[in-house]
């Protein structure tokens, strides 16, 4: 199950729904020619790459799909957070187990009834058909991929020596081209984190128009009794904390195009925005994480440390860009960026 790619290029909204709906029609197959399934989740450190609370996410898995068997990767800086001292090991592992042994056996808590199961399906079929097509006509506007390439450090990650394989599959450089972990990791430096909720608020806005009176509770109904659906939202309140608009506008800043800055921030910040205003209505929070008061709190403890190397790292990826490739000081800049996005990074925490 590719969450990376899925999730680029489509969005997370469909990405998730439609990873969702091939874990069942895979389980129906195996179960009708009495096949013994495992499901390998090749899940990234960040939400855009199927990040999130490992064991809350397998008992959001579909009903009857896990069946004790699971397999998961763990990737980058996920590794050393989770498995670098033995008693943080051991916590995470015990809560793997106990994660697959309640998906198995029903015991993760209360489930929806089998006509309410139908009844958040279908809306979550609707919403998809509502997100898909806006996702895709934001990401393949024109410019869209210069803004990427100037608006965030997607060139300067290059200089790092990470990863397993190039940023782009061909040596031409296009968007399609681009890799996914390079893509979400571009995104999250900048702090703009689109990969992670773009654009819930549009997408369930428009769901909930459409019918107020009988949409707006029985999004609000899914997200107390669906634990897909609350596993993915609580997910998406994760990235809605760590993303600042008023730091990345300083990023959108660094587009040499004014009208194209204004015009794709413009649509960025907006949407945010709206997925704010959805999210508060649909938990029915005052705040963004307020039903995790100790994440919330941890972000905000972080974001004093974190944001002054934005503001660097901005400064120093304008300097950069000026500077002819080859020469002592380019040379001298790029070893004062690297420093900053291993920085933000560690600060943002799921993001490899």
């Amino acid at each position: 199950l590719g969450y990376s790619d899925s999730s680029k290029c489509a969005g997370i909204l469909t990405s998730s729904w439609e990873l969702y709906k091939a874990q069942e029609n895979l389980s129906r197959l195996a179960r009708a020619h009495r096949i013994v399934l495992t499901l390998f989740h090749g899940r990234g450190g960040t939400v855009g790459r199927g990040g999130g609370p490992t064991h809350r996410a397998i008992l959001a898995q579909p009903p009857g799909t896990v069946q004790g068997r699971i397999k998961i990767t763990e990737q980058g800086e996920v590794i050393a957070s989770k498995y670098a001292n033995q008693d943080t090991a051991f916590r995470h592992l015990e809560l793997l187990v106990t994660g697959v042994l309640k998906a198995s056996t029903r015991q993760g808590g209360a489930t929806p009834s089998k006509a309410s199961t139908r009844r958040y399906k279908a809306a979550f079929e609707e919403i998809s058909k509502i997100a898909l097509p806006r996702y895709l006509d934001f990401v393949s506007g024109a410019d869209f991929y210069r803004y990427v390439r100037e608006a965030t450090p997607l060139s300067e990650i290059g200089f790092l020596n990470m990863g397993s394989r190039p940023a782009y599959r061909k040596s031409t450089q296009t968007l399609s081209d681009l890799r996914a972990i390079p893509w979400v990791f571009s995104w999250t430096q900048s702090r703009q984190l689109i990969t992670g909720w773009f654009p819930m608020g549009s997408a369930f806005g428009l769901f909930i128009d459409k019918d107020p009176e009988i949409h707006a509770p029985l999004l609000s109904e899914m997200y107390l009794a669906w634990p897909f659906f609350n596993d993915l939202l609580d997910n998406i309140q994760m990235t809605l904390a760590k993303a600042d608009m008023s730091i990345a506008c300083h990023y959108a800043k660094l587009v040499s195009d004014a009208k194209l800055r204004d015009k794709i921030f413009g649509q960025i910040h907006a949407e945010y925005d709206l997925t704010v205003e959805m999210m508060r209505k649909i938990t029915g929070q005052a705040h963004i994480l307020d039903n995790d008061p100790t994440l919330q709190r941890s972000i905000l403890l972080r974001n004093p440390f974190i944001n002054p190397i934005n503001y660097i790292q901005v400064n120093l990826i304008r300097k950069l860009r000026r500077e002819t490739a080859g020469t002592e000081r380019h040379k001298a800049l790029v070893h004062a960026v690297i420093p900053t996005i291993n920085c933000i990074a560690t600060g943002m925490r799921n993001t490899g």
